[in-house]
């Protein structure tokens, strides 16, 4: 008897299937055992729980709102014959919210665990245009919000949505070269940042005598303001742990993660949703990914693991928690949670 249903929604980060069947010696079985949903489906099959499939690889935040075609982005390598014949069996076009609705319906006494993780795309899809990546961030905030408010409100006696952060990608495999990127975008704040700082010292040299007061006061009005409206696009952080010799690319995906992730964990918090960290879980420099940005065979145990500890243990009556599995050795920069609060959890291996 399935005492539960466990629904996916989102991206690759739960539907990395394509990317299973890419690896040396795999066939179908054993890429859909060694994928997200196969290893969640083996790890719950004990419980009675029914893992059901509404992630697409290469999904965004539009996708999931109003529907998209499935294998759009993915490279027309063999694996995508055998990827659409298993996702796009009843079609190409799926709009992931109304068919969990429908499943949903059809048994809503019993629970449903909607895991959501999106947004990654989002952003791949501008890492060609830095300051759009930017600049689009409030309205895919805005859309993820969306996601999870449409469902909490499916018709049903027992939904339960689970959002799932995004991790950090592979900083030894960066096909997307996601880091210098940052770096770049980073250097140019730095920068910014110390210029502005250094120019805040105009007045000193104003009585000093070696400039006018009013091009003095001039230069610190104008420095002041730069200072101000550049931290609001990159914190003073990235340039503290930048001088503390820390990776400028590695930092500034972390401040943008959480800067990202700022307003829906105020909202998981609100509304009593738990959230899997995988961003400090995901270890940059650790065997978990597949083509640098994808979650490989590790990846997709140590992402099932924290979705079942949290079906299985955590009160969906009580407060929010955020769950993760920090690695031995810490991360040593750009933690997307960084007040170690109460409602920080650690699931175990």
């Amino acid at each position: 008897m399935t005492i539960g249903y466990i629904h996916s929604l989102g991206d690759s980060t739960l539907d990395n299937l394509f990317w299973m069947l890419g690896k040396p010696g795999s066939t179908v079985k054993s890429a859909k055992e060694s994928s997200v949903e196969g290893v969640l489906k083996e790890r719950t099959k004990a419980d009675n729980y029914k893992v059901v499939s509404h992630a697409y690889d290469g999904f965004t935040t539009k996708s999931v709102l109003q529907g998209d075609r499935i294998g759009a982005v993915l490279p027309l390598w063999r694996e995508k014959k055998l990827y659409m014949k298993e996702k796009a069996s009843r079609g190409s076009y799926v709009h992931p919210l109304k068919n969990l609705q429908k499943k949903i319906s059809l048994d809503p006494d019993t629970p449903h665990y909607v895991v959501i993780s999106i947004g990654g795309n989002d952003f791949r899809e501008n890492l060609r245009n830095p300051w759009r990546l930017i600049k689009d961030i409030p309205q895919i905030q805005k859309r993820y919000l969306q996601i999870v408010e449409k469902v909490k409100g499916l018709q049903g006696r027992n939904v339960h949505p689970i959002l799932m952060l995004q991790y950090r990608t592979d900083a030894k495999n960066d096909p997307y070269m996601i880091y210098p990127l940052f770096k770049a975008i980073g250097i140019v704040a730095i920068t910014t940042h110390l210029v502005c700082l250094a120019l805040l010292t105009a007045p000193i040299w104003a009585i000093a005598g070696k400039i006018t007061v009013l091009v003095g006061g001039l230069t610190f009005l104008g420095s002041a303001a730069g200072l101000y409206l550049s931290q609001k696009i990159v914190p003073l952080s990235v340039t503290k742990e930048a001088l503390l010799g820390k990776k400028i690319g590695m930092a500034m995906l972390g401040t943008l993660m959480h800067s990202f992730y700022q307003p829906i964990l105020e909202q998981a918090k609100k509304a009593r949703l738990p959230v899997l960290d995988l961003a400090n879980t995901f270890h940059p420099y650790r065997e978990l990914y597949e083509c640098g940005i994808e979650p490989g065979k590790k990846g997709s145990q140590l992402i099932a693991k924290g979705i079942h500890h949290i079906v299985k243990h955590h009160d969906f009556t009580g407060e929010s928690i955020l769950y993760s599995k920090p690695d031995k050795k810490p991360i040593y920069t750009g933690v997307v949670n960084r007040d170690p609060s109460a409602w920080h959890v650690a699931y175990p291996s």
